[in-house]
């Protein structure tokens, strides 16, 4: 049963509970109400800094004007000052910059956000919580720094090259009979980088600051007392020419230098103890064998040698090889070559054309004599050949004919044929050269060489020996249509040899040197003679067309021997006359090689042979014949290597 003390007690418990929970309603109201008003502000909330300077309470304008009033005067009384360190050679250099000369400024706007936006991020209880927090544990807002990357760059360039100092290598100048050596100096310079991470490292400080800059020393070269010592001793160079085109033009001679190297090594010791040292010390000039004037003076004085050949005008055949070699003499007379150049007959000429003038004559190809374009013009290469041997110059490349030539004694001839087989001289003396051709109303072929003769007591000759004869073979063929008793030569026969040149030098007439310089092998031609077998045709009656037939030599001018009455004696070099089968073979064509390769540079020849010089004497430097000299139509021509006793079969 319930008492009345019971009933009061609930009575009382309820109502107390109900004040209690309409003041806590009217505190969450308060509260709330309170938070609203906080969280609506506009203002910077408590506890809020930057750099130490209470900002609280402002409002957003306020925030700015306050922010840019204290940074701008940061930006300009703010001095970094730049500075390198002190060496035992260099000062120290400094100079002071504000923020604002730096590139570098503070960012108003963005602080101003950063400050505001304290107690405004997240969601309400953070808020709250954040608000409340600076009211106990402040904050301080750090400012946004803004660099001007072109700005500060420049005043970093700026105090490098004003810092900088490059190095000076050693130097020596040549002053007349004197050396001027200079050790030179070392460099210096900074890390570029390095000082403007450091302005910006220090620029976030917002005092001011001196950075001190370590220098960057970079030493010159020392000197090497050898190779110091040859840069300073020269050898003298001669004056020379080079060619280009066939256009010469002269290059200076140089002076030589010597110097005591024991007075260079005590002067090293000194320059390389530090910077900026000088010595001058003596020299002494080797004046060139061949300056510059005398080189003009004396450049083409001599005729060095000269090669002489015949030919002939006595048929149209003739006229027509010496069309080519007119052709072939123009394109070498006048070459010059500076010392040291390579005369290449094949690449002077070019290709042997029709276009180009060049007519069809008789060559050698395969083993045969036959037709084609640029015949004739071995009997050049030849005679040039013997203006290089009387000249006494490197004969780099040179080739006989398959058979011997009328034109030049066998062992003295020089076959070419375009991109095939070449003749190839050196220009070995010390000063330049030049090739000069003519003919004559005498029917001579003429080469010169002329330069310049530092030694006339120095001469050359030659001889040739006979090494072996390979004597021709008769070939008969027979022909149905021939009355039988009947021949009729068809090619006349040439005998094969092998001959050996040699070459003489001799100083003031005394003999120096012998030494073969080439061998020479000539293949035989074997004679071809038609022999008739018709025995119902009386003897000596041909029923054949004319047209037919194959020619023979006694009908063939243009491979007519000489003297075509009977058989030619053909002389063999240092040997006595020997009796041969040779009508008609004066032919002065090559062969490249027996696989019928044509040699368009050389053709049948007509005309008469050149004696062969027996120990040609080149102090004289012409050919053993004159004008006046009546050629021997008897004698062997033959061709030799390049190569000093290479055999060049």
């Amino acid at each position: 049963m319930e008492t009345a003390v019971t009933k009061k007690n609930e009575k009382t418990r309820n109502v107390i509970l109900i004040s209690l929970s309409v003041l806590i309603l009217i505190l969450f109201l308060i509260l709330l109400q309170l938070s609203y008003t906080i969280l609506k502000s506009d203002k910077v909330y408590k506890g809020v800094y930057a750099d130490n300077l209470d900002l609280g309470g402002l409002s957003s304008q306020e925030l700015k004007e306050t922010l840019n009033n204290k940074y701008k005067y940061e930006e300009n009384n703010i001095k970094i000052t730049l500075t390198t360190e002190t060496t035992e050679t260099t000062n120290k250099y400094k100079e002071k910059h504000s923020l604002t000369d730096l590139g570098i400024s503070f960012d108003i706007e963005t602080t101003a956000n950063n400050v505001f936006s304290i107690g405004r991020k997240g969601n309400i209880f953070e808020r709250l919580h954040e608000i409340f927090s600076t009211n106990f544990n402040d904050i301080n807002i750090s400012p946004e720094i803004t660099i001007d990357q072109d700005k500060l760059n420049n005043i970093v360039n700026s105090f490098h090259e004003k810092t900088f100092v490059p190095v000076k290598n050693p130097e020596i100048i040549f002053d007349n009979n004197s050396v001027i050596i200079n050790s030179g100096h070392h460099g210096i310079s900074i890390d570029k980088e390095q000082l403007f991470n450091e302005i910006i490292r220090y620029s976030k400080e917002r005092k001011n600051t001196k950075i001190s800059i370590p220098l960057i020393i970079t030493p010159q070269e020392k000197f090497d007392l050898e190779e110091l010592y040859g840069n300073i001793c020269t050898e003298p160079i001669n004056a020379t020419v080079r060619v280009v085109n066939n256009v010469m033009t002269t290059v200076s001679h140089k002076v030589g230098r010597m110097i005591d190297k024991s007075v260079l090594e005590e002067a090293v010791i000194e320059l390389n103890k530090g910077d900026n040292i000088t010595k001058e010390l003596p020299i002494t000039l080797i004046e060139p064998k061949i300056t510059e004037y005398q080189l003009k003076a004396n450049m083409f004085r001599d005729n060095l040698g000269t090669g002489k050949t015949y030919f002939s005008t006595a048929s149209q055949y003739n006229i027509d090889r010496n069309e080519n070699l007119n052709l072939a003499l123009e394109c070498i007379d006048g070459v010059i070559l500076a010392p040291g150049d390579t005369f290449s007959f094949d690449k002077t000429l070019g290709e042997r054309t029709a276009e180009k003038g060049y007519k069809s004559a008789k060559v050698f190809s395969g083993g045969k004599i036959i037709d084609a374009i640029g015949g004739g013009i071995c009997q050049v290469s030849s005679t040039l050949y013997n203006a290089v041997l009387r000249s006494n110059l490197d004969v780099l490349e040179r080739h006989n004919h398959s058979f011997i030539v009328t034109y030049m004694p066998a062992g003295y001839d020089a076959a070419v044929a375009y991109q095939a087989i070449d003749f190839k001289f050196k220009n070995s003396t010390n000063w330049p050269i030049k090739i000069q051709g003519r003919t004559t109303d005498a029917n001579e072929l003429v080469i010169t060489i002329i330069g310049t003769n530092e030694n006339p007591g120095k001469t050359v000759e030659f001889y040739t020996q006979l090494v072996k004869t390979t004597e021709f073979k008769t070939i008969y063929i027979d022909d149905p249509q021939m009355a039988e008793g009947k021949t009729v030569i068809k090619q006349n026969g040439i005998n094969g040899y092998v001959v050996d040149t040699y070459k003489i030098v001799k100083q003031d007439g005394k003999e120096m040197n012998r030494y073969k310089i080439t061998t020479s092998v000539y293949i035989p031609l074997n004679k071809e003679v038609i022999r008739g077998t018709n025995k119902s045709l009386p003897q000596h009656t041909d029923v054949r067309d004319p047209d037919s037939q194959e020619p023979s030599l006694e009908d063939d001018a243009d491979l007519q021997d000489p003297n075509p009455e009977d058989d030619t004696d053909l002389q063999e070099p240092g040997l006595e006359n020997e009796t041969q089968d040779q009508k008609g073979t004066n032919v002065d064509s090559d062969t490249v090689d027996p696989q019928d390769t044509v040699d368009s540079s050389d053709t049948a020849d007509s005309q008469d042979a050149v004696e062969p010089p027996d120990a040609v004497d080149s102090s004289d430097n012409t050919d053993n014949l004159d004008s006046n000299d009546k050629p021997n139509s008897n004698s062997i021509e033959t061709i030799s290597s390049q190569v000093e006793e290479e055999d060049n079969s």
